[in-house]
């Protein structure tokens, strides 16, 4: 395999798992963010 070649799937592995990673944070970010919102609005 050329220096490219390895590059390249490493960098595709990277953006997927970048991707999953910002789901994941933005899941534990935004819910409770969201959550606290709605009791303020409730009460």
């Amino acid at each position: 395999m050329q220096a490219s070649e390895v590059f390249l799937t490493f960098y595709k592995k990277a953006l997927y798992f970048g991707g999953r990673l910002e789901w994941l944070v933005r899941q534990v970010v935004i819910s409770p963010k969201q959550s606290t919102h709605k009791q303020f609005a409730n009460s």
